[in-house]
């Protein structure tokens, strides 16, 4: 997999750059995202607060660059058709849990988008440790 700046197309797994990771999501078509988020943002100190939301493109992007996933033809085997994966996405709006080490952003857009789990940027990160 590999990250593009590109136009959005409904199902697309996105992330945007934050301070020291990147924050993902799913893209639902009329500018709009779902993904683990606050009522005031991304806040992995409180995960207590934190949910699956259905929110504005500007609130997940906040100012930073979208990239969405490019699969290779051997990744995109295991990817869900689009419309499950936005209809699975708007299903999993307001679900609770989150856990920076277990069920995350990334965690969440992976588990929608594809039948197999891919390395996540946390794998790679304990892989560096």
């Amino acid at each position: 997999m590999k990250w593009v700046i590109a136009p959005l197309i409904e199902g697309d797994h996105i992330r945007v750059k934050r301070d020291f990771y990147y924050h993902h999501g799913i893209y639902i078509g009329n500018d709009e995202a779902i993904h683990f988020t606050g009522s005031e943002g991304d806040s992995i100190s409180s995960p207590e607060k934190v949910s699956i939301m259905r929110t504005s493109m500007d609130f997940f992007s906040k100012g930073e660059i979208v990239e969405k996933a490019e699969l290779d033809k051997k990744e995109k085997k295991y990817l869900y058709k689009r419309d499950r994966i936005v209809k699975t996405a708007i299903n999993s709006v307001g679900e609770k849990g989150y856990d920076i080490l277990h069920n995350n952003c990334e965690d969440f857009a992976n588990r929608i988008c594809y039948k197999k789990s891919l390395s996540s940027q946390l794998d790679d990160f304990k892989k560096k440790i």
